[in-house]
């Protein structure tokens, strides 16, 4: 596959109708970005609701909360041999698993909250923890991906500045010696310093 050309969702959460042009290249990274209303969670939520067997929406996620509104999905890519190929998904079917493996991440963070009790008071501390992602449940086989810094910068063009290359930063000697010679480490082990000097009273 070259790239993702299309993805086009209906009667999802706030989403009548839409087709989004993309250009999606397999193992680079992509940011959808837009302000709130605009549909991201709708999207999220149309490819959270594909099982094996087709779309299976939750009640509150048809479109208008109206369940005689039909989901539907169309993702159309581009093959290597540079023909369009149309894979799609509803309610009955999902041609769409035959092609992508899809993961959807939501917000991990979890409120958290512990009640000790010390000499007879209660004292109750909160916290925000995020629970550990896994896709898969095994180290896979090393593979080597396409997507290099060299090519990522050339795909910003003008601001490929964005995405240096550290690599050959770091394989600078004169560099690491110069940033010894500037940075504090001891400051990055989280302790804090306290230098303290006596003084006459």
């Amino acid at each position: 596959m070259k790239r993702v050309e299309s993805i086009e969702i209906e009667n999802v959460k706030g989403i009548k109708k839409k087709k989004f042009d993309l250009d999606l290249i397999p193992n680079m990274p992509s940011l959808l970005v837009a302000p709130n209303g605009f549909g991201k969670s709708s999207f999220a939520i149309a490819f959270q609701s594909l099982t094996a067997g087709g779309i299976k929406l939750d009640k509150d996620s048809f479109h208008c909360n109206d369940q005689n509104n039909d989901p539907k999905i169309v993702v159309t890519y581009i093959n290597n041999s540079n023909v369009p190929v149309i894979s799609n998904a509803d309610k009955n079917e999902n041609s769409i698993k035959d092609h992508f493996d899809i993961f959807i991440i939501n917000s991990r963070i979890v409120p958290k909250a512990k009640k000790l009790k010390i000499s007879g008071n209660i004292i109750v501390t909160s916290s925000l923890e995020i629970a550990p992602i896994s896709l898969i449940n095994k180290v896979p086989e090393k593979a080597t991906l396409p997507c290099t810094a060299v090519s990522m910068k050339a795909r910003f063009g003008d601001n490929g500045k964005v995405v240096p290359n550290l690599g050959s930063i770091f394989g600078n000697s004169h560099f690491i010696c110069a940033l010894e010679d500037n940075v504090d480490f001891e400051k990055l082990d989280g302790a804090r310093i306290i230098n303290s000097t006596p003084t006459d009273k």
